[in-house]
C-alpha cells in the first residue's frame, strides 16, 4: 500500500446507475465510486444522452426505448479500505493502468465533472473517484440509501453554475413502476434533442 492511506470506515461512496449500464458487481470490470455525490449525479445525465449514440448502430432507433430516470447508490464503509495507488493526472485512465485493473486492488484518482455532455470548460469542477473490482470488497460495503435521479432536470440546468444537482435527487422509501419508465425515441428527443420550454413538471418536482 502506497503511503499508507486509507479511506476511513463510515466513509461514503457514490455509485450512478442507470437501468442497462454496468451492474457495480460485475467481476471482470472495475467499478468508479464519487467520493462525493456531485460528480455521480451529473454522471447520471451523461449515461442518458449517451444512449443515444451507443443505441443508434445497434437497434432501430425509431422504436428503441430509453430509460427515464436514473439511481444514485450510496454505500458506507464498513471498515477502512486500504488505497493502493494513486494517480495524480487527468490523464491517467484507471482503465488503462496495469495496477488499478488487478483484483484486489483500490486506486484514488482525481476525475473532470464534466455536468453530462457539456462542452463548456469554463463549467467543468475537479472532483475525485475510486475504483476498485467489487466483488473483493463488497463485504466492506454497506448500502445506506438509493436515490431517484431526474436527468431531464439536470440537463436544462448543466449550463446553470449556481445549480445544485441535489435538487434533482429524490431518496427512494417505498418503489414506484414510475421509476423504471421507459421513453419511445419521440420524447427522449423532444427531451434531450430540441427545445424543452413546452415541458411540465408534476407535483413531485418530476418532468412528465
Amino acid at each position: 500500500m502506497k503511503g499508507g492511506f486509507l479511506l476511513g470506515s463510515k466513509f461514503l461512496l457514490h455509485y450512478p446507475f442507470r437501468e442497462g449500464s454496468q451492474s457495480s458487481d460485475d467481476p471482470t470490470k472495475i467499478t468508479f465510486f464519487g467520493l462525493d455525490a456531485t460528480i455521480s449525479i451529473w454522471y447520471i445525465l451523461e449515461l442518458i444522452e449517451m444512449l443515444i449514440y451507443k443505441l443508434y448502430d445497434e437497434f432501430d432507433i425509431e422504436t428503441e426505448l430509453y430509460n427515464r430516470y436514473g439511481y444514485l447508490y450510496v454505500f458506507e464503509l464498513t471498515e477502512d479500505l486500504p488505497v493502493h495507488d494513486i494517480l495524480k493526472s487527468l490523464s491517467q485512465n484507471p482503465k488503462e493502468h496495469t495496477r488499478c485493473i488487478r483484483r484486489n486492488t483500490v486506486c484514488l484518482h482525481p476525475q473532470v465533472n464534466f455536468r453530462g455532455m457539456n462542452k463548456r470548460p469554463d463549467l467543468y469542477e475537479l472532483s475525485s473517484e475510486v475504483t476498485f473490482h467489487y466483488s473483493d470488497f463488497k463485504n466492506s460495503l454497506k448500502l445506506t440509501d438509493i436515490y431517484l435521479v431526474d436527468p431531464l432536470i439536470l440537463f436544462q440546468n448543466k449550463y446553470n453554475p449556481y445549480y445544485d444537482p441535489r435538487q434533482s435527487v429524490i431518496k427512494i422509501d417505498e418503489y414506484q413502476s414510475e421509476y423504471n419508465k421507459k421513453l419511445p425515441y419521440k420524447k427522449y428527443k423532444e427531451y434531450y434533442l430540441q427545445d424543452q420550454s413546452s415541458l411540465k413538471m408534476n407535483k413531485d418536482g418530476l418532468y412528465i
